[in-house]
């Protein structure tokens, strides 16, 4: 696998094409993107449980 990504990155980096420099920065940008989509969508719903845990946690008596 890392040797898949060495020659891909050897081939990407001495390409004259724009084509292929185009469509990595599309790639790059969707995977950003798709990554902030993500957490922005749970990260509402993480922080509620997170807060239910604690609040049960803190609820519990200790003998």
């Amino acid at each position: 696998m890392l040797h898949y990504t060495h020659q891909y990155l050897r081939r990407f980096r001495t390409s004259e094409s724009g084509a292929v420099t185009t469509d990595f920065a599309v790639l790059v940008a969707a995977t950003v993107l798709m990554g902030f989509a993500v957490v922005g969508t749970f990260n509402d719903e993480t922080v509620a449980k997170s807060d239910e845990i604690a609040k049960a946690i803190d609820d519990q008596k200790v003998q």
